[in-house]
């Protein structure tokens, strides 16, 4: 008696490890192949564009000017922002516009950055600003920014440059553009400019235009489908049968 439940429990481990086994193997099979159905990759956005643009709010003599204009392009290789203290007091910004129809509609946007290229501040600078990242829609030609549009509520996204130069400033953009994408539009710009007006201040930064060896990138990390054929559970259960 004693060997025959011995022989009894045996058979059932043996049973439920072969049926664990299975199950497991199951398992990995239907997580290889969710994870084998997206292919994540990086899409580099054409870059079709950068310039950069003063704005004079002086006195007598000097321009009155309430808004930036984005979208004339122009093939300086340094792009400035900040404060200008000299001659008519004025402050620039610049801008980057891209286009980036080849992602396609039927792409999953799990993340988007911008890159800008920090390549240095003026001389002179007695202090450096806070920057603002704006995105605003793309016309094909000049796009006027009113200033008073431009702070720390409407940016993107606001950083401080440091004395550290020549680096790679990355920008979180990915709601924005996730939100572009699905009203199928697929060509923006970004400006930028100090988060304050900075029109008098000796505070001009520097980043890297359309002709410098590191332009400014638009970078979307997207998961594409890769099979057009579902394995339907049936047909997986039927592996182990």
């Amino acid at each position: 008696m004693l060997q025959k439940i011995h022989d009894h429990m045996v058979n059932e481990l043996q049973k439920n490890a072969r049926t664990n086994a299975i199950f497991l193997v199951a398992v990995a099979l239907v997580l290889a192949l969710c994870g084998s159905a997206l292919a994540q990759s990086d899409f580099t956005a054409s870059l079709l564009g950068t310039g950069h643009e003063e704005r004079e709010d002086g006195v007598e003599g000097c321009l009155s000017e309430s808004g930036f204009i984005a979208g004339v392009y122009n093939a300086v290789t340094q792009l400035q922002t900040g404060g200008n203290g000299y001659g008519c007091d004025s402050e620039w910004g610049a801008f980057t516009e891209f286009d980036f129809t080849g992602i396609g509609t039927s792409s999953v946007i799990l993340s988007v950055s911008l890159y800008l290229r920090y390549t240095g501040y003026g001389d002179d600078a007695m202090g450096l600003p806070y920057i603002g990242v704006y995105g605003y829609e793309y016309a094909g030609g000049p796009v006027v920014l009113p200033r008073t549009e431009l702070d720390d509520h409407t940016a993107l996204a606001v950083f401080a440059p440091t004395s550290t130069t020549n680096v790679d400033i990355a920008v979180d953009v990915t709601d924005f553009i996730t939100d572009l994408v699905l009203e199928g539009t697929f060509q923006t710009g970004f400006f930028v400019c100090g988060v304050f007006s900075e029109v008098g201040y000796n505070d001009m930064v520097y980043f890297g235009g359309s002709n410098h060896t590191h332009p400014p990138r638009l970078v979307i990390t997207t998961a594409n489908p890769v099979w057009n054929d579902r394995s339907s559970w049936g047909g997986l259960k039927s592996l182990f049968r």
